[in-house]
């Protein structure tokens, strides 16, 4: 009679070799893709609605100490050993970027509109590795920044880069001072218009006193295909961003700071994953020096125009820095994912829009960081059947670590030969449900 130990090590071997042939389907599903649908698209001019602007309160911060605005950099002007902007393209070439081409599920896209501004105000960028990675930050709830035995601070090991290495930018200023902390103060005006969705939002999260101004907005219809007859799926959709703003920290917890948001179908989707206070909506208010600071980076040079804080409300010292020297954002977040739950219905179309502005005035500009190829399709649907579902690889991988997580606690759990026999008789029936895919 076999043993324990060998009988042990003839399923483990099994498990391995089932593991093998279930990442060989796997591999061969992700290789044949559907591509990214040529819809026509339709690039409008500005945003399909602008809002009648409330005045500002006199309570808005005075602009008699306003910074110099200064003028778009020529793409020239980047040093080779930094980010490289292309602000040349269109609306269109913008969502191109953006969208994955390498999903399970096509993402179809159509009618995208723009702002008016769109080229001054958003861009293209290659090389943004070449910003930096991040440092490691230590324990809740301080989230304090360690250091080395020489003070300095331990970068993040595997590195975690500030930002992505490529994808788009929208700005309430001018893309291309993204580049090197150079001012606490960074603003370009557009002298353009607001956006109704960002002026609901600066409603619901600042007071409705605030008017939007120059805001850059992206918006595009879209629809998830489903690559296998019948449609019967949950779509869900995904994209990685940044936010990043010129008004940290002179602005936290106040009515005065910039605004962005994702709206998929009229809901904002720009959404912590956990918080610590009563929203989960990422705003300055909401991720800085004090609140969910475990999203978020200071980079304040503490030199602007405006006073820094220098206590929180809880009476902790805030110490401002340039952490991060080659990006100009004076606070940003970490790489968030967006997510949000379109139509359920495959031939309906969703609209999002991806949008931010600057609130109360036109000054101290603020970023949102799009990820190249990172907005995808993703199919949520619980325990699809073997004949049908496209994913059957992942869902049977995921079958087998639960079964062989199972098998484990039996083995160790058991006395008996007679039980590990059932275990392996199980396994083997298994096996033949797997062999016949």
């Amino acid at each position: 009679m076999m043993s324990i130990q060998q009988s042990t090590s003839s399923i483990l071997g099994a498990i391995l070799l089932l593991a093998t042939q279930l990442r060989t389907i796997v591999d061969a599903q992700t290789t044949n893709v559907p591509s990214i649908s040529q819809s026509p698209t339709i690039l409008s001019q500005s945003p399909s609605t602008q809002p009648t602007h409330s005045s500002i309160p006199s309570s808005s911060p005075t602009t008699s100490y306003k910074p110099s605005t200064t003028s778009f950099p020529s793409l020239s002007s980047a040093p080779t050993d930094r980010m490289q902007f292309d602000t040349t393209t269109n609306a269109t070439e913008l969502v191109n970027n953006l969208i994955s081409t390498t999903g399970e599920i096509a993402v179809e896209i159509s009618n995208v509109q723009a702002s008016s501004h769109i080229e001054s105000c958003a861009a293209l960028f290659t090389r943004g590795h070449t910003l930096g990675t991040l440092y490691q930050k230590g324990p809740a709830p301080n989230y304090d920044l360690l250091k080395d035995a020489n003070g300095n601070y331990i970068p993040t090991n595997p590195e975690v880069y500030m930002v992505p290495d490529e994808g788009l930018i929208l700005s309430s200023g001018s893309p291309q001072h993204l580049n090197t902390n150079d001012e606490d103060d960074q603003t370009t005006i557009h002298s353009k218009g607001g956006d109704i969705d960002l002026k609901k939002t600066v409603d619901d999260s600042n007071g409705i006193n605030n008017s939007v101004f120059d805001a850059c907005v992206l918006q595009f219809d879209f629809r998830c295909n489903s690559p296998w007859e019948g449609g019967s799926y949950v779509p869900r959709i995904e994209f990685n961003y940044i936010f990043g703003s010129e008004e940290y920290y002179e602005y936290v917890f106040s009515e005065f700071n910039d605004v962005f948001g994702f709206y998929l179908n009229g809901n904002n989707i720009a959404k912590l994953p956990t918080t610590n206070t009563g929203s989960d909506v990422v705003s300055i208010n909401n991720v800085n020096y004090h609140s969910n600071k475990q999203y978020f980076h200071g980079n304040d040079p503490g030199t602007g125009w405006q006073q820094d804080p220098t206590e929180d409300p809880n009476g902790n010292p805030v110490i401002t820095e340039v952490v991060y020297p080659t990006i100009e954002m004076d606070g940003f977040t970490d790489t968030l994912t967006a997510i949000g739950i379109p139509k359920s219905d495959v031939n309906e179309w969703n609209t999002i829009k991806l949008a931010v502005g600057d609130v109360g005035d036109n000054i101290l500009d603020s970023w949102v960081i799009l990820e190249s190829a990172s907005f995808t399709c993703v199919d949520v649907t619980q325990s699809p059947s073997v004949s049908l579902a496209p994913s059957i690889g992942k869902y049977l991988t995921g079958w087998v670590v639960n079964f062989s997580i199972r098998f484990l606690e039996l083995i160790y759990s058991s006395s008996s030969f007679q039980s590990l026999h059932s275990v392996h008789s199980q396994f083997s029936q298994a096996k033949c449900i797997f062999g016949s895919i």
